[in-house]
């Protein structure tokens, strides 16, 4: 089990992406999120996200969050050593490359 937090500027949206293995709990401390959630591209929905609430991420599930305020979320995840290889990045506003297990 792995847990991190960070600040989201207003505006900020992370990468579309799923994981293998990787399940997620994000909860939203301060500020307002988005998250797209769903099994494909054309599947996505948009799911508001207030302070206290949370969003459970399961291993295969297409995701990507995006801040409408503000936002401090944490995120508590499965996330074991050699994790951001776990990564699969569909689109990326800070062109990382998606990971070598991609399929």
């Amino acid at each position: 089990m792995s847990a991190r937090s960070c600040t989201w500027p207003r505006g900020e949206s992370l990468s579309l992406q799923w994981h293998h293995d990787k399940d997620e709990i994000n909860m939203v401390l301060s500020g307002e999120v988005e998250f797209d959630i769903g099994m494909s591209e054309d599947g996505l929905r948009a799911v508001p996200v207030a302070p206290g609430e949370a969003v459970h991420v399961s291993a295969g599930l297409l995701h990507r969050v995006r801040a409408l305020s503000d936002a401090v979320p944490v995120e508590a995840s499965t996330a074991v050593p050699g994790w951001r290889e776990d990564v699969v990045r569909l689109e990326d506003h800070y062109c990382r490359s998606t990971s070598s297990r991609a399929p």
